[in-house]
């Protein structure tokens, strides 16, 4: 028999190890040189984006204890899996995974409502565009204080009559920009056999214009043509610059 000394040696010993076991083991971390801990930075949660479902799955859980409790019941069911699928064929797993579902325990109109918000938020204008209109409306705004400004003058020169008055001030808006001309709606018909001559075509109501089936090779030659008309007056001009400059030398030394 061991002796009642050995005994309690022992179970100091199996307390003392046990207390160590008991206490937290502080993990060493480097210090840089200012003496701070270094903590290493934990990545990012991913973020999950919802779909209509999930959303209104979400809105069934969080109503109650009770709807919980039973949308987690209702995750363990008979479409749960096969277990071992390695005998069967292809087509089986694929339609089986497709068609043999259990359906979610939320209605087909929450479901609708929030199908409908996501689509008004997909609508709403994005930040930038807003910040993009803003700016635009209050560069707008300072035209029309700086036309108004102008157009003081005119409303108190008493030698203008009315009719003048008012082609001068909307001159000077449309100088601006802050009222401008319309273009006329132009329809374009894609001339076809059946529409010769100079009649009208069929439906087309008001200015129109016909064109064949090339207008965008139509279109791209007379941007051709306007570019080479301005090559020949550049042309043309710094031709005429050397000729004056070759009789104003002509003149000095006559």
């Amino acid at each position: 028999k061991p002796s009642k000394s050995i005994l309690k040696t022992k179970k100091d010993n199996d307390s003392s190890e046990s207390e160590d076991d008991a206490k937290p083991k502080k993990s060493k971390r480097p210090l840089n040189d200012n003496e701070f801990e270094e903590v290493p930075i934990d990545q990012p949660m991913k973020r999950i984006h919802l779909d209509a479902d999930d959303l209104a799955l979400g809105h069934v859980i969080a109503q109650s204890r009770r709807n919980r409790e039973q949308v987690l019941d209702h995750s363990y069911n008979r479409f749960m899996g096969y277990g071992d699928i390695d005998g069967l064929p292809k087509w089986f797993i694929e339609e089986e995974k497709q068609h043999c579902r259990a359906s979610l325990p939320v209605t087909k109109e929450l479901v609708e409502r929030y199908k409908a918000k996501m689509r008004e938020i997909d609508q709403r204008p994005t930040k930038k565009v807003a910040e993009a209109k803003g700016r635009k409306k209050r560069r707008e705004l300072r035209k029309l204080d700086k036309v108004k400004k102008k157009a003081e003058p005119l409303l108190e020169n008493p030698d203008l009559d009315d009719k003048e008055r008012n082609k001068q001030i909307k001159d000077l808006y449309r100088k601006y920009g802050v009222i401008g001309q319309k273009k006329p709606d132009i329809k374009y018909v894609v001339a076809k056999k059946s529409t010769g001559g100079g009649a009208r075509p069929s439906g087309a109501k008001g200015p129109y214009k016909v064109v064949d089936k090339r207008l965008k090779k139509d279109k791209r030659a007379a941007k051709s043509r306007g570019k080479a008309n301005k090559n020949k007056q550049s042309n043309r001009k710094g031709h005429k610059q050397q000729k004056g400059a070759k009789t104003n030398n002509r003149k000095k030394r006559s």
